[in-house]
């Protein structure tokens, strides 16, 4: 049975990765908008790679 909260499904950590993965292909598919992102979050391409790659954590939720 899928939870809900005021009439809508709670997505589980399993769509949360997926919507997560989504995005970071979005992004890094223009080289512009990767470069934004890395500037706008202070985040370094080494740190996505090591977020990405881990078994325990999504990549939205690498330390920063």
């Amino acid at each position: 049975m899928t939870e809900t909260f005021q009439g809508r499904a709670i997505a589980g950590r399993g769509d949360a990765e997926s919507v997560a993965i989504q995005v970071l292909n979005f992004i890094v598919a223009d080289d512009d908008r990767i470069i934004q992102f890395l500037n706008v979050t202070g985040l370094q391409p080494e740190t996505i790679r090591v977020s990405a790659t881990s078994s325990h954590s999504c990549w939205a939720s690498s330390s920063m």
